[in-house]
């Protein structure tokens, strides 16, 4: 009986170690939050809904992958989530979705990889998008759960934070901000240019925390240029409108015009010139004809 303990007990001492060892073994991102005492920490601390980011080193060259974590999202519906990063330090080569999500009722959308030096916006890119939509609600089996890894190239040296950031995280029609974190890939190799993460950002989002926050934005989302170019359009067919309108109205009184002239009597001419001399001369003829009677 004492050997059977003792089995049982290297056992469950193997398979501990295992569990925890699981994360490095499998290089997914779906053991992250199963292990991470401060995505644990974060979720245990309050109820409020927790985005996470993790962490990692490498050195320049090397293909490093960063997890993105959920917790407290029981009831999560949709959400859109932004990830900026220095991009003189990494470079973007990819999303992958995590096994958890891809097998229930879940939709995501995610920023591809960038072949050009710019992004659509004219920038350097420095950020991934990555939008979630459940066609119900998350159950419970999903409460705490991963939803990818981001994969980068390590380019420049330096400390690259990570800021995630949650535009928009809804609970059946209700935005919950979540509490997030900020990850880091600490890069060894020749220092790299820093990065302003305030200065350049596609879209409106704010962090709670408050030292990352963005509060305005530099270019106009894509739903803003459409309206306004809308609204130039119609302004711009409007006038047209109205110049071709003021142009009938002015063609039909100048036809108008035109048309009383055309039916007005002509000028009686012949009736001022038919009083000549000729009747005078006529009256004159006879009295000269007396004159040589008498």
């Amino acid at each position: 009986m004492q050997g059977d303990d003792k089995t049982m007990k290297k056992i469950s001492a193997f398979f501990a170690a295992f569990l925890l060892l699981l994360p490095v073994l499998s290089g997914s991102a779906s053991a992250v939050w199963l292990g991470n005492p401060e995505f644990l920490s974060m979720i245990e601390e309050e109820e409020t809904p927790v985005l996470y980011i993790s962490s990692a080193d490498a050195a320049v060259g090397d293909t490093v992958s960063i997890t993105i974590s959920m917790g407290n999202v029981q009831g999560f519906t949709s959400g859109d989530i932004v990830v900026q990063y220095n991009p003189y330090m990494l470079q973007y080569e990819g999303f992958e979705m995590s096994t958890e999500l891809s097998s229930t009722s879940v939709y995501l959308e995610a920023t591809e990889k960038n072949e050009s030096s710019t992004d659509i916006h004219g920038n350097i890119p420095h950020e991934v998008y990555i939008g979630l939509l459940h066609m119900e609600e998350f159950p419970a089996a999903l409460d705490e759960c991963d939803v990818g890894t981001i994969t980068f190239t390590a380019i420049g040296g330096g400390a690259c934070d990570l800021e995630i950031t949650a535009m928009s995280f809804d609970f059946e029609g209700q935005e919950i901000a979540p509490r997030v974190n900020v990850g880091e890939v600490r890069v060894e190799g020749e220092e790299a240019s820093s990065w302003d993460y305030d200065a350049i950002t596609s879209a409106v989002i704010t962090v709670p925390d408050g030292q990352y926050a963005v509060e305005t934005t530099r270019s106009l989302s894509t739903t803003m240029k459409v309206v306004i170019a809308l609204a130039i359009i119609a302004i711009v067919i409007v006038i047209v409108l109205v110049i071709a309108k003021g142009r009938n109205i002015v063609d039909d009184e100048n036809g108008d015009a035109n048309d009383e002239e055309a039916n007005a009597p002509a000028a009686p001419e012949q009736q001022t010139e038919a009083p000549k001399t000729e009747p005078v001369e006529t009256e004159q003829e006879p009295q000269n004809n007396d004159e040589q009677k008498s």
